[in-house]
């Protein structure tokens, strides 16, 4: 079977090819189809979407009762520059505190924040404000550190 179909496409083939380029089509003469192809794949400029800023605003603050507060507030104006803060207070006193801007300019924050921990610094576009954390944080964590040592005095670590 294989000779067969072989021996036919190859005859197909022969007389395909077999007649000069007589039936060609003179030049200048592009057929419908590929006119058409062409026409839809050319390149096109991208759209282009007009951003209208829309003015708002919104915010809450809510809170456990037992210390623990947090807080957002945002507002945009007609240029499309968005001001915002937000953060939190626990109930120890451990708070975070941003304020930013996003505009042309980019996204800026300045992060205020007395989380044990945190190191003043800049990075990215964000500038952190550092306090020393409250009294009774530092102290629990001393406090752990002391209970963690003495369980590891207590119960050696088996190798």
């Amino acid at each position: 079977m294989i000779p067969e179909t072989f021996l036919l496409v190859l005859i197909a083939s022969t007389a395909a090819f077999a007649s000069p380029l007589q039936r060609a089509k003179p030049f200048g003469e592009v057929p419908q189809k590929i006119v058409k192809l062409i026409e839809f794949s050319t390149p096109s400029s991208p759209q282009v979407i007009e951003f209208v800023p829309n003015p708002y605003n919104f915010g809450y603050e809510f809170g456990d009762g037992q210390g623990m507060k947090q807080h957002r507030s945002e507002s945009a104006d007609e240029q499309g520059v968005v001001k915002g803060t937000y953060g939190y207070i626990d109930p120890l006193g451990v708070y975070r505190s941003v304020e930013y801007i996003a505009d042309s300019q980019g996204y800026r924050a300045v992060i205020k924040t007395n989380e044990p921990g945190a190191a003043a610094r800049d990075i990215a576009h964000g500038h952190y404000i550092v306090e020393a954390p409250p009294t009774a944080v530092v102290e629990q964590g001393l406090l752990f550190q002391k209970s963690k040592n003495i369980r590891e005095q207590a119960m050696p670590a088996v190798h």
